[in-house]
């Protein structure tokens, strides 16, 4: 299991624990997935063709564009992806509540 922030627009950031595999991670954007860096080792995942598909903009400004649609925050490692921890999940769903 995987645990990310995903925010959805509209409604609160909440805490979740999500299968640690692909179709999961696209099950939750709603599409292809485009892997944007964030800060340090946190990055946000976004559908990639989003704003093509209409999808409603989100609260997030990054710099100076908005996301759009679900947005799922991760850790990247070494592997790929990994679990937030919990203090970190905690802090940037109170970041982005």
């Amino acid at each position: 299991m995987l645990r990310v922030v995903v925010i959805e627009p509209g409604f609160p950031a909440e805490i979740q624990e999500v299968n640690h595999d692909l179709a999961s991670l696209q099950s939750l954007v709603g599409g292809y997935i485009e892997h944007v860096f964030f800060k340090d080792d946190i990055g946000f995942l976004i559908n990639e063709e989003g704003k093509l598909m209409g999808l409603p903009p989100n609260r997030i400004n990054y710099y100076g564009d908005i996301l759009v649609g679900t947005v799922v925050i991760v850790k990247t490692c070494k592997e790929g992806f990994c679990s937030l921890a919990e203090d970190e999940a905690e802090r940037l769903r109170m970041m982005f509540g």
